[in-house]
């Protein structure tokens, strides 16, 4: 058991990463600069008058050019792993324990006694469904 002054650190932190995580952030940075190469060339492309789009406001092309490259992104996004995608929106999903899971890991450590594991279990088991 540890004591209770010192601290303890998990052996995770936020660098550390599968390898999995770290191709998938590569792809992902690669993705987005290609996508942002995208839109720029779009917008210059937008700017440039041709000979078909005479009759039409630059800003209208370069709001076009934006909103296409914004239906890229979504649909960029739809290939994406659901752990990614809803990563922000949905956090406690991954990171959800069980009360009893929390109780018992509390008793494993020593912080509560039998008799107080015990009466806060059948508290818990009072309120389940």
């Amino acid at each position: 058991m540890a004591n209770k002054t010192q601290k303890t650190y998990s052996s995770s932190n936020q660098y550390d990463f599968d390898p999995f995580d770290r191709l998938f952030h590569l792809v992902f940075r690669i993705l987005i600069l290609i996508v942002i190469a995208a839109a720029v060339f779009a917008a210059i492309l937008a700017v440039i008058s041709f000979p078909f789009n005479y009759s039409h406001n630059v800003f209208w092309n370069a709001f076009d050019a934006l909103l296409g490259v914004l239906f890229i992104l979504w649909i960029i996004s739809w290939f994406l792993p659901g752990k990614y995608r809803y990563h922000r929106l949905h956090y406690h999903w991954y990171n959800y324990q069980d009360p009893e899971e929390i109780l018992q890991a509390r008793y494993a450590k020593g912080e509560i006694s039998k008799k107080e594991f015990e009466e806060k279990l059948k508290e818990l088991m009072k309120y389940r469904p």
